[in-house]
Order: structure tokens, then sequence, then C-alpha cells
């Protein structure tokens, strides 16, 4: 296939398709036909390129991505100890879940939090009043130590 027709298969661009090949992530070969300058990409091409954007999205770099597909594609070989450098990828990842996991959780109740706020931040959800007489006074309570001059 065409580069265009790859680009609307992945979702990617022309430019990030010509990038992965010139990195070294993804191949193609001319076109069969000498009177253009045509390149054409093999349809497994569709799949790696969503590994690729699937491994670019969790963080991991070019380089760990073209050590992941050179894995995938050759197997194992001497100069480079595949098993390890997955198992020290997967730990990685699961380390920056558990951050991230963390991480959201605070901020949902960061949310939580903001969205009960301070009564007279709320208003009656029909009447444009506040949420009731006793806001200022609850209000003061939540609020920090303030000395008096």
């Amino acid at each position: 296939m065409r580069i265009g027709e790859l680009a609307r298969r992945t979702g990617l661009t022309r430019d990030t398709i010509r990038f992965y090949e010139r990195e070294g992530l993804i191949e193609s070969h001319p076109s069969a036909d000498a009177t253009n300058n045509y390149r054409i990409y093999p349809e497994e091409l569709v799949e790696r390129l969503a590994m690729i954007g699937d491994a670019r999205e969790a963080g991991l770099p070019l380089a760990d991505i073209r050590a992941l597909t050179e894995c995938m594609e050759f197997g194992d070989r001497p100069d480079f100890d595949a098993e390890a450098f997955l198992a020290a990828k997967i730990a990685e990842l699961r380390r920056t879940i558990a951050s991230a996991r963390k991480l959201l959780h605070a901020m949902e109740a960061t949310k939580r939090a903001l969205d009960r706020g301070p009564l007279e931040w709320r208003e009656d959800a029909g009447s444009g009043a506040k949420a009731s007489q006793s806001a200022p006074s609850e209000a003061r309570r939540n609020r920090p130590h303030q000395r008096r001059g």
C-alpha cells in the first residue's frame, strides 16, 4: 500500500510515517513501477504502527521502541537481552501506572472537595440564593486561623 493509504488506515500523518521510517522503526520498498517514485508499505505496518503509537503514548523513548520492534522482528540476539529488556520495561510501566493512579485519586479527591467547596460559593439550584444562612459561619470555620490585629 502507498503512504496515503497507510496514513488513512492508521490515523497518522505522512510526515509521522516518514519520520518512523527514517528512525528505522518501519521499512518500505520502491514500487515495482519504475515510472514513479512511490514507496510501498507492507500490510503488517498497520499493526506495528499502532503498537508504536501505544508505546509513544506510554512514554517510551524511540530508542526503546526501536529495541522492542527489533526484538519482535528478529527475536533474541547475542548482543541484546530481550528478556531482561522486556522485564525492565514492564516493571517501569507498572511503576508509572501506580504513580498515575495515585495522582488520579488525588486529583479526583481535590475535584470532589472543590465541588463541595465553601457553601458561600454555591448557589441553590433554582433560586440563585446562597445555599444556606449558616454558610458564612461554616466558611469561617473552614478558613485557616487568622490573627486579629
